[in-house]
């Protein structure tokens, strides 16, 4: 008798239930096994509390801003559309994040600002509080974008870019 050929009855029931009861006994023997067996436990050492300690990882190294091997934060992506693509770029970077992060939004056939919108020491913030309220065709949030491009240059680094001469 194979207990996953038999039909639904009482049988099948008690071979299920028969079966459930080994594999929670097994899992509960492998849970003493392994937490006896922890080194942490069994010498009362304490995990690292740090943030910056990760599990199998040496000390990690603080963020050091636009440098390979980081990943970028802030505005460091505008830094990076800047150099990638100017102005143009940096227009891009600004509207994807502003629509990313939801401070602006898709609604009734038109965009919309958010009433809240990001730290303003951000240039994402700055440019999110450029936006009127109420609705947006696609064609003025892309003017503000590479208006608030040209803004945003001078910070950016514009004009120190080497091998280009147009901003996009």
């Amino acid at each position: 008798m194979f207990p996953f050929n038999m039909p639904a009855g009482e049988y099948w029931l008690i071979i299920y239930i028969a079966m459930a009861v080994v594999v929670f006994w097994s899992g509960k023997l492998v849970i003493r096994w392994a937490v006896s067996r922890a080194p942490l436990m069994s010498q009362g050492v304490q995990p690292p509390t740090d943030p910056r300690r990760f599990y199998r990882v040496g000390e990690v190294a603080p963020h050091r801003r636009l440098t390979i091997g980081f990943l970028p934060r802030g505005d460091e992506h505008l830094a990076i559309a800047y150099l990638r693509a100017g102005k143009r770029g940096v227009a891009e970077t600004l509207l994807s994040g502003a629509v990313s992060g939801g401070w602006v939004y898709f609604w009734n056939g038109s965009y919309q600002r958010a009433p809240h919108a990001p730290p303003m020491e951000t240039m994402l913030g700055r440019f999110v509080a450029t936006i009127p309220l109420g609705p947006q065709a696609p064609a003025t949030l892309t003017d503000l974008a590479r208006r608030q491009a040209v803004v945003f240059e001078p910070e950016l680094g514009g004009g120190t870019r080497s091998g280009r001469t147009s901003g996009g």
